[in-house]
């Protein structure tokens, strides 16, 4: 959940990352393939557009989770020892080291949000709200498409024109203050 909501990553791209996209030293990662239903279960497969695969970098509470993710994954894979089933040195895996069913994480997700007392959302709101923190930080418009893997600006835009009209407020009340001060 944490590397959702610090980084804007739709679920099927958070399912589909191996520990070789990740470069933790760099404090980087690589989206270059998605989990994906398929006739016989789940696939790795493409990113949902070609801008889709990209590289992002991580706040340092995405490290902190990453680093806690690969405990948590190494004592499992030790307590199971040759059941472990991941072939693909995927990130997030069941207990026997099998792909994580979306619809399960939603669900978990769900769950996690009323024992903490929080409105329901869609799991897609950790990256609506990834997108408005950046946004809302002073992120550019073209910054915050490309870590969301938006094939244009204008979608970004589209999608987040709130918090674009919120900044320019903030520009035009900038400049008066800066022409209040020459006066």
């Amino acid at each position: 959940m944490t590397l959702a909501a610090t980084t804007g990553l739709r679920l099927g791209e958070l399912l589909g990352l191996s520990w070789t996209d990740v470069d933790l030293d760099a404090r980087t990662l690589t989206v270059r393939r998605a989990l994906a239903r398929s006739w016989d279960g789940w696939e790795l497969a493409e990113p949902k557009t070609p801008r889709s695969r990209r590289n992002i970098n991580l706040p340092a509470t995405a490290i902190t989770a990453l680093d806690r993710q690969r405990e948590l994954q190494d004592a499992a894979r030790d307590a199971v020892g040759d059941a472990w089933q991941d072939r693909d040195g995927l990130i997030f895996t069941d207990a026997v080291g099998r792909p994580l069913d979306g619809r399960a994480v939603n669900k978990t997700f769900h769950t996690l949000l009323a024992a903490a007392g929080i409105p329901a959302i869609p799991f897609h709101g950790l990256r609506h709200s990834a997108a408005t923190a950046m946004l809302a930080g002073g992120v550019s418009l073209r910054t915050v498409a490309d870590a969301l893997g938006h094939s244009t600006i204008t979608i970004t835009a589209d999608v987040y024109a709130h918090v674009t009209a919120e900044a320019r407020r903030e520009a035009a009340d900038a400049m008066d203050r800066a022409l209040a001060g020459d006066a």
